[in-house]
């Protein structure tokens, strides 16, 4: 019985390190999954840990020798699984370093924890910091559930400017931005948006609800303080786009010109699901709106509000 458990513990590891490796989390992939993706380095840690301090040569070294050796272990392995993982065009992450730290020493006080020969108290103070190293674990999948639901609460507003959290949303290209109580077309909060000189300066909206189906019209309200008119681009696409690496045929693609005030922007959907070139926009699977200029020669400021669908 304890062989065939050592099997099966063995082999939800290798499942464990093949799917961190070799899967990945996919820059498609929903900011949720990613982060729970980044979960995995805690596990992968957490039993490489327990295997180490259960081995023969550490039975009768004591916590502070195992300490070291558990630190030790993490120090070589953190960063060569990065290492491993630009191999397979992951990005090195000090993030998933620390979440390897983490993991490694939740195994440590795991097996405290277990250990029937350690005092109450020690057991105890062992599950306390595990919790305590937990919470740290979940430091970032924690706010991005929150936001989720506020996301949905919210729809079919996208984007109304209302908390910080929105903010991060966003990705921002040669752009800087800042929530801002002038000119708010709806709520008391806008988006502040300075635009960079730069051949593409753009703002996106990555995340939102993706199924668009059931309604009709894409509205956003723009205030531009130039006098001078500005040239402004919008594109939209969906999950099939972002995976295949389409082109600018198969996006949605619209010019228009902004004018100093208030400008009104309306898209009705069925223009934005008929434009990729030989197929259907997947209006189930929108996951990007763009905002952007192209060689904008100076700074130049937009306050954004009230992106919804009608």
């Amino acid at each position: 019985m304890q062989h065939f458990k050592k099997i099966i513990f063995y082999s939800l590891l290798a499942i464990l390190v093949y799917f961190l490796f070799k899967v990945g989390g996919g820059q498609e992939q929903h900011r949720l999954i990613k982060d729970m993706w980044n979960l995995g380095h805690i596990i992968l840690f957490m039993l490489l840990s327990i295997i180490i301090l259960n081995m023969k040569p550490l039975y009768n070294k004591s916590l502070i020798f195992k300490f070291f050796i558990i630190t030790l272990v993490s120090l070589i392995l953190g960063p060569a699984t990065e290492a491993i993982q630009l191999l397979v065009r992951r990005e090195f992450s000090i993030h998933d370093i620390a979440n390897d730290f983490i993991g490694a020493y939740l195994g440590l006080l795991i097996y405290i924890i277990s250990n029937k020969t350690k005092t109450t108290t020690t057991r105890f103070g062992a599950g306390m910091l595990a919790l305590f190293l937990l919470s740290i674990g979940f430091r970032d999948i924690a706010p991005t559930i929150v936001d989720e639901i506020a996301i949905y609460d919210s729809f079919p507003v996208l984007a109304g400017f209302e908390s910080d959290a929105e903010i991060n949303r966003w990705e921002l290209v040669n752009v800087r931005t800042v929530r801002d109580e002038q000119h708010p077309i709806s709520g008391s909060h806008s988006l502040k948006a300075e635009y960079l000189p730069a051949t593409y300066s753009s703002l996106s909206l990555l995340h939102m609800k993706s199924d668009w189906r059931g309604h009709e019209q894409l509205l956003f309200s723009i205030y531009s303080v130039n006098q001078q008119n500005i040239p402004f681009e919008i594109k939209v696409h969906d999950q099939y786009h972002s995976r295949t690496g389409g082109g600018y045929g198969d996006r949605f693609n619209k010019n228009i010109i902004l004018k100093q005030g208030w400008n009104f922007i309306n898209i009705p959907l069925i223009q934005i699901a008929a434009s990729p070139n030989g197929r259907i926009m997947d209006m189930s699977k929108i996951n990007k709106l763009s905002l952007f200029t192209y060689k904008l020669l100076k700074p130049t400021t937009f306050y954004i509000d009230d992106i919804r669908l009608l």
